[in-house]
């Protein structure tokens, strides 16, 4: 087959397209990372670097299967693109839907620290009121009085 070069410009224009649409996840997902830890952050990169080594594959599986330097330059140049464009606009755009998304989950959070809070007042109080009451109990019945009952004082008269 003869080298057509509007053929491989097509080719150079979709490795291009490509590129940026793998920028576009790596953003998305760069915007993840707040969500978790190291291990969060991690697993998102994997499936990242798996996710591009695949569409690379297939794309270049789709373009007569040849390996071409030239498809893969698109593609990093495709991600350059995007970043050096559009990666600045689209941040506090994925900011802004993360923390929309996750509103109602800051929402249960809070409501669930208000109900943790409340009921350790609430079983504190308890177990105070309960150990009281039980520290009453045992004194009087060492005394051999029942609860609730005066001590009669015997008051001597002094010479």
């Amino acid at each position: 087959m003869g080298n057509e070069i509007p053929l491989q410009l097509a080719q150079l224009l979709r490795a291009i397209l490509l590129g940026s649409i793998l920028a576009l996840g790596y953003d998305f997902v760069r915007a993840l990372h707040c969500l978790g830890g190291k291990i969060w952050a991690t697993t998102l990169d994997i499936l990242v670097s798996l996710s591009a080594t695949l569409s690379i594959f297939l794309f270049v599986m789709a373009e007569e299967g040849e390996l071409r330097l030239f498809l893969l330059l698109g593609t990093l140049g495709g991600a350059v693109l995007f970043f050096s464009l559009l990666s600045g606009i689209l941040r506090p755009i994925w900011a802004f839907w993360i923390d929309l998304f996750l509103f109602p989950l800051h929402l249960l959070e809070a409501l669930w620290r208000k109900l943790v809070i409340f009921f350790k007042k609430a079983f504190s109080f308890v177990r105070k009121w309960a150990t009281i009451a039980g520290t009453l109990k045992q004194d009087d019945v060492k005394e051999g009085q029942a609860y609730g009952e005066e001590k009669e004082e015997i008051v001597e008269n002094m010479p």
